[in-house]
C-alpha cells in the first residue's frame, strides 16, 4: 500500500480484514512513494520496456472458414463469405516491449462504396482471444479514416499501426493510396 492513507493503521487493519489471504506490503515513508515515483519518472520519462498488461488487437474479416468458424460470424460481403469479429493479435499479454515499439499490419477496405473506415484498438486479459465479442475482451479505442472512392474493381489498402509509448498506444491509420496519415492517442 502507497500513499498518505496507507500509514493509517485504521486503513491497514481494514485492508487486512478484508483481505486475509492476501499479503499487505506496507513501505517505508509509504506516503512519500507515490511522490518519490513521480520525480524518478521525471528524471527519466523514456521507461526503457514494458511488460503488457493486456493482449492487444484489432478487429478483421477474413473469409470464413467452416472448419474454424461458427456460422453465427459469418457474413457476405462484396461476394464473399467472411468472418465478423475475429481478434487480430498484435502484442500479446506478459510480452516485453520496448518504448517506442511499433507494430503494423495492412488491411484492404471490404466495401468499394464506403466512405469511412472505423479502424478499433481491442484489449483483453486473455493471451489468445479469438473474437472481440468476447467477454475478455473491450474497445480500448477507435480512429475514424475518411476513404477515396473506389471504382468497381480497385481495392484500397490501409496500413494500421500500434506504437507503445510510456503511458499511452499511438494508432496510426495510414492510406496506402493518398499517403494520407490518421492518428488518435489511447490511455493504458
Amino acid at each position: 500500500m502507497v500513499g498518505g492513507f496507507s500509514e493509517c493503521e485504521l486503513v491497514q487493519r481494514a485492508m487486512k480484514n478484508e483481505f486475509p489471504k492476501k499479503k499487505i506490503i506496507i513501505p517505508e515513508e509509504a506516503g512519500l512513494a507515490v511522490l518519490k515515483g513521480t520525480v524518478l519518472y521525471g528524471y527519466q520519462p523514456k521507461i526503457n520496456k514494458r511488460i503488457l498488461k493486456n493482449t492487444y488487437g484489432i478487429q478483421s474479416w477474413p473469409e470464413w472458414d467452416p472448419e474454424v468458424h461458427p456460422e453465427t460470424k459469418r457474413v457476405r460481403i462484396d461476394g464473399t463469405d467472411r468472418c465478423k469479429d475475429v481478434f487480430y493479435k498484435v502484442a500479446v499479454k506478459d510480452e516485453k516491449v520496448k518504448f517506442g515499439h511499433s507494430y503494423g499490419q495492412i488491411f484492404k477496405a471490404l466495401k468499394p462504396d464506403e466512405r469511412t473506415l472505423e479502424c478499433t484498438v481491442y484489449i483483453s486479459d486473455d493471451t489468445n482471444p479469438r473474437y472481440v465479442t468476447d467477454p475478455s475482451c473491450q474497445c480500448l479505442g477507435n480512429l475514424i479514416v475518411p476513404l477515396t472512392p473506389l471504382n468497381k474493381g480497385q481495392s484500397l489498402e490501409i496500413e494500421e499501426t500500434m506504437i507503445f509509448g510510456v503511458t499511452e498506444l499511438l494508432f496510426r491509420a495510414k492510406n496506402i493510396k493518398t499517403g494520407e496519415i490518421y492518428e488518435t492517442l489511447l490511455e493504458f
